[in-house]
């Protein structure tokens, strides 16, 4: 029988997570795969290398133990190289391991297949062409010659390359979390109202394109699933013993009548249920903010990025500083949580813009808000347009960033940016008026959990 083996390619000390270990999240994009593969009677397993590896070797160990045919790993941003140097060790000791790899990162890359160490390389998503692959290598037949589907035979560049994309979502298997340990898993400061938060994915893709987003050049499509579809879901995981939930598309109130519906569907089966959301500012209506709350939300988070209308502009944000104010005092007005999201060293920054997002952050009543250093991915406009801007440095001393690297304006140094990224935390958080309002807002329970993983936040 065939043993398919999907590894979350990390490991334990990995410098982000060492960090902020306030939050340690399942990987979501292998249990997709692994219950559509479970579903199609496969046997399949998890191996987290977020929760069960120190070094490099623990994954050969694994591996060893677990005796698959079939590895499929997942690439995340910033893990490529990462990736690669795993997959020579894998084909070292196990060389008639297939290897396939797939993931958000690979899509941008200007490597082939050749120069890797991977067998399959599969862009878009996976769900499909991951089957049809899997019953090929089984059924010992020529890999199918599909959209998203790069063989070892091919020499076109991954960015070269079509993806592959689904148009209905709604037919997938709910995700199996069985397939991993959910004790392991902690959602902590960043992604739950408790330790124990299911993700739960929507949608995919996004209709906007900020230039420093992977959808700012990407083909794909914005698909969702139907409201039904989302609320039965929910009701599995309750069985399941389950009731906080994290909503974690990049644009959960997009589609404003699915959300409604959504809502409407939660407050009539009388279930009780708390939830949270990522949404845009210019999305945000105050009755359906109202039934949100009604129906369980418990915190809207917005990707703010800047408190200078200029700096939006110019990565495309499509928002507006009043739309902002606007927004988060309507969702302040109905009593949920607002957390903002912002970018400091975007493409023309200067002192002058940096100082305008700090106060503009504190300004806004904001109930959480997480300062990011801006990192260049491969496959973004900023990819292409940053020589102009500034240069790119590396990531070691930061606090929070999304990559492996920091891109550091002209005018500006790395040095700088990190200090101002340390003063925005403590000017924001440490403001008597602040510290006032969360206590009328918040448990003791509550506010002694923000606290410990705050301070695990800002340790450097």
């Amino acid at each position: 029988m065939t043993q398919i083996m999907l590894i979350n390619p990390n490991l334990k000390n990995t410098k982000y997570v060492s960090k902020v270990n306030a939050f340690i999240l399942p990987p979501t994009s292998l249990i997709l795969i692994g219950t559509y593969l479970k579903e199609k009677k496969y046997s399949v397993s998890i191996f987290d290398g977020h929760i069960h590896c120190e070094v490099i070797e623990d994954f050969l160990d694994k591996i060893a133990s677990t005796k698959p045919n079939i590895i499929g790993m997942t690439v995340s941003v910033g893990q490529y190289e990462f990736v690669k140097k795993l997959g020579v060790l894998i084909k070292q000791k196990f060389p008639n391991i297939i290897i396939i790899v797939g993931g958000t990162d690979l899509a941008n890359k200007s490597d082939t297949i050749a120069k890797t160490p991977f067998d399959y390389v599969i862009l878009g998503d996976g769900e499909e062409v991951c089957l049809q692959l899997v019953n090929s290598i089984t059924n010992k037949k020529q890999p199918p010659l599909i959209k998203g589907l790069i063989s070892k035979s091919e020499n076109k560049s991954f960015n070269k390359c079509f993806q592959a994309h689904l148009s209905d979502i709604d037919k997938y298997p709910n995700p199996d979390y069985s397939l991993i340990n959910m004790k392991e898993y902690k959602s902590g400061l960043i992604y739950g109202k408790t330790q124990q938060s299911i993700p739960i994915i929507t949608s995919r893709g996004c209709p906007y394109k900020c230039s420093f987003c992977v959808y700012s050049l990407s083909p794909k499509k914005y698909v969702t699933k139907s409201a039904k579809r989302v609320f039965n879901e929910i009701k599995s995981y309750i069985k399941s013993g389950f009731n906080d939930f994290w909503f974690c598309d990049d644009n959960f109130m997009n589609d404003k009548k699915r959300v409604e519906e959504i809502c409407k569907l939660i407050i009539k089966s009388n279930i009780k249920i708390t939830w949270h959301c990522m949404a845009r500012v210019n999305d945000i209506r105050e009755e359906l903010v109202s039934l949100m709350k009604q129906a369980g939300c418990w915190q809207i988070a917005f990707g703010i990025e800047s408190g200078s209308q200029e700096i939006l502009n110019s990565v495309h944000k499509g928002i507006t500083l009043k739309q902002i104010s606007e927004a988060i005092k309507t969702v302040n007005a109905s009593n949920i949580i607002t957390k903002g999201l912002f970018i400091l060293g975007l493409p023309k920054e200067t002192k002058k813009t940096i100082n305008k997002t700090i106060s503009f952050a504190k300004k806004l009543k904001l109930d959480m808000a997480i300062f990011f250093l801006l990192s260049i991915e491969e496959g973004t406009q900023i990819s292409l347009d940053y020589p102009m801007y500034g240069h790119i440095s590396t990531s070691d001393s930061v606090i929070l960033t999304h990559g492996n690297n920091i891109f550091v304006p002209k005018g500006l140094t790395k040095k700088y940016l990190i200090r101002k990224q340390k003063e925005a935390i403590l000017r924001f958080y440490f403001r008597p008026n602040y510290l006032i309002r969360q206590l009328r807002k918040r448990s003791l329970k509550e506010i002694i959990h923000y606290t410990k993983a705050f301070f695990k936040v800002i340790r450097i």
